[in-house]
């Protein structure tokens, strides 16, 4: 498993799994975090009326 992973990250041109995980995300390949796992604040929607 180790060497197949070794190789991902070389055809990457990356050192670590971080870096894969940037580089995934900078394609498109891995959605953005949600706002709970950012430390953004959500705010619930207001009700009309």
């Amino acid at each position: 498993m180790k060497s197949y992973v070794s190789s991902i990250l070389a055809r990457l041109g990356v050192e670590n799994r971080a870096a894969a995980a940037v580089v995934a995300h900078q394609a498109g390949l891995i959605p953005p975090a949600p706002p709970a796992l950012t430390g953004e604040t959500v705010h619930a929607p207001r009700p009309h009326g």
